[in-house]
């Protein structure tokens, strides 16, 4: 078997950047410097820092997350398999991408295209971001439903970590030094609203899909 060089998709660096089993965390890093700056301890104290010393010197593991993405990866090299993943709200995502778009650019007043660039001149990474303006890239995401849409979410709330490392990569190929997420919630496609609407004709044992089913699947 060949060689392969590893490079990963910006949407995937999230899943090998979760926390390692057994890996000591930056606050207990810190933590060991402040008990070691001390001239005195407590017995307590003595007992904690050997404890955190015993963490940071011990072997870790990495996650079960990190290890699934390896092992699919491992495996598109050795079969020449790509693996695709979809379901209703990563294909409803890529459906309604342009019109999204198109919204943003009413909303802020500014000019905005879909960027079709996928940038691979990086050693580690590839990604394709959604929106590159001048120092800025903007990530789009389009929520399946209101449930799902992020309305009350507070401003200063913590990013997904999985679209944290996203954006990271797609600044490390950018260049650019800010970062814009961006949830957007529109209308679903037809075709989509059809075939949940057939989902739950088949579940509930109907032969037809009515009008007045369908109806109520287009106005969920």
């Amino acid at each position: 078997m060949s060689k392969s060089k590893f490079k990963i998709r910006c949407s995937a660096i999230g899943q090998i950047m979760t926390n390692a089993k057994g890996a000591i965390t930056a606050k207990q890093l810190q933590t060991i410097a402040e008990l070691q700056l001390k001239e005195k301890l407590t017995p307590k104290q003595h007992e904690n820092l050997n404890l955190l010393l015993n963490k940071k010197n011990a072997p870790v593991q990495i996650s079960d997350t990190a290890k699934s993405f390896v092992d699919i990866w491992m495996k598109e090299q050795l079969y020449k398999r790509k693996f695709e993943f979809s379901n209703k709200y990563t294909e409803k995502g890529l459906k309604v991408e342009n019109k999204s778009i198109e919204f943003l650019s009413d909303y802020f007043n500014v000019f905005l295209v879909k960027n079709v660039k996928r940038f691979t001149d990086n050693e580690f990474i590839t990604g394709e971001p959604d929106i590159i303006l001048k120092n800025e890239v903007w990530d789009v995401k389009n929520s399946w439903d209101c449930f799902t849409f992020p309305r009350f979410t507070p401003k200063d709330a913590k990013i997904n970590p999985v679209y944290y490392w996203q954006g990271q990569g797609y600044m490390a190929l950018t260049g650019a030094e800010n970062y814009k997420l961006i949830y957007v919630l529109s209308d679903t496609p037809e075709n989509l609203i059809e075939a949940e609407a057939w989902k739950y004709v088949r579940k509930n044992g109907f032969s037809e899909l009515d009008i007045d089913t369908y109806e109520m699947f287009k106005k969920e």
